[in-house]
């Protein structure tokens, strides 16, 4: 299953299953989500992320940080 980078209000950014109109484990609002962010370990909102403007390490970091394979 194909994951998306997403950025948190926290400022991290992660890897995850983001399925439009679909999520059994965060709640939706608009294009948001309330998700658990796996780098801090709390609640945060979060969105895709423009990875066109991260850099290249931070981009491999993201890819590299998972969060729960359920979507």
């Amino acid at each position: 299953m194909n994951r998306t980078i997403v950025a948190s209000e926290c400022g991290h950014f992660y890897a995850t299953i983001w399925i439009d109109f679909m999520s059994f484990k965060a709640v939706r609002l608009g294009g948001k989500r309330l998700q658990r962010c796996p780098v801090c370990r709390k609640r945060a909102w979060v969105s895709p992320a423009d990875t066109s403007r991260l850099t290249a390490e931070e981009l491999r970091q993201a890819q590299q940080t998972l969060d729960s394979p359920i979507p």
